[in-house]
C-alpha cells in the first residue's frame, strides 16, 4: 500500500482547511438562489353596480318631480333647486392579501351616481351621491349635500326599528311619512339632524343652534 509522506498529509490538511470556508459560502449562495420565488395571482377586475331595489330606496333618481327640489323654512325663506346634471362614474377599491410581495389580487369597480342641482331660489347647494361605500360593511349609502351640511344615510338602516336614530312616523302639514330615521352632519354635528323618508327621500332638517327648520315642499 503506497503512504503519502507527511508533507503532503499536512498539505492536504491545510488545503482542506483553506477551502472550507469557500465552500461553506458556495452552498449558501447555491440555496438562496434555489430560494422559492413566491407566486402571485393576476389581478382580476369586478364590476359592482347598484340594484334596482337600492335606487328606488329614494325618488332621485327616478321619479321626473324630483327633477326640482323645493324646501320651505319657518323663517320664512324658500329653497328651489334644479337638476342639471346626472352623472355615473366608477371608483376602485383594491383587495390584497396579507402579503407584502403580492400587490392587489382583485380590483373593484363600484359604481356611482350623481344628481347635481343648480340653485333658483335662496342660497346653499343640493346635490345627491348614491353608491356604495367602501369598507368592511359595503353598504349601500345615499349622499345628501344640503346647504353647507353633508349627510350619509345607509341603506342598512331604512325600515330598521331597532336603528338608534329612528325617529318613526313624521308629518309634516297634511303629508305623512312612516319609518323616518335621521343622520348628523358628517357624523359629528349634533346640533343639526336630517330626516330621510323611505321610498321618497330628505324630508326635513333641523339646526337646534338657531331652531331652523327646513321642510320638503316636493
Amino acid at each position: 500500500m503506497r503512504i503519502k509522506p507527511q508533507w503532503a498529509q499536512a498539505m492536504s490538511k491545510s488545503d482542506y482547511k483553506n477551502s472550507l470556508p469557500i465552500l461553506v459560502l458556495f452552498c449558501l449562495a447555491f440555496f438562496s438562489c434555489r430560494k422559492e420565488i413566491t407566486k402571485c395571482p393576476e389581478m382580476i377586475t369586478t364590476y359592482k353596480y347598484l340594484t334596482p331595489v337600492s335606487i328606488e330606496r329614494t325618488r332621485y333618481f327616478t321619479d321626473p318631480a324630483f327633477d326640482t327640489i323645493k324646501f320651505k323654512s319657518n323663517k320664512g325663506d324658500t329653497l328651489i333647486f334644479v337638476k342639471t346634471d346626472c352623472d355615473s362614474v366608477w371608483f376602485d377599491e383594491y383587495k390584497s392579501w396579507n402579503n407584502p410581495a403580492c400587490g392587489p389580487y382583485e380590483n373593484v369597480k363600484n359604481l356611482q351616481i350623481t344628481n347635481t342641482y343648480k340653485t333658483i331660489k335662496g342660497e346653499g347647494i343640493f346635490k345627491v351621491k348614491h353608491s356604495v361605500s367602501i369598507g368592511n360593511y359595503q353598504e349601500y349609502v345615499i349622499e345628501i349635500f344640503f346647504q353647507m351640511h353633508h349627510f350619509y344615510f345607509y341603506e342598512i338602516n331604512f325600515n330598521a326599528k331597532f336603528y338608534s336614530l329612528y325617529f318613526g312616523d313624521f308629518v309634516l302639514g297634511n303629508k305623512a311619512f312612516s319609518q323616518v330615521f335621521y343622520a348628523y352632519p358628517d357624523y359629528i354635528n349634533i346640533e343639526t339632524k336630517g330626516y330621510m323618508a323611505p321610498d321618497f327621500g330628505l324630508i326635513a332638517v333641523f339646526e337646534s343652534s338657531d331652531s331652523t327648520m327646513y321642510e320638503t315642499l316636493n
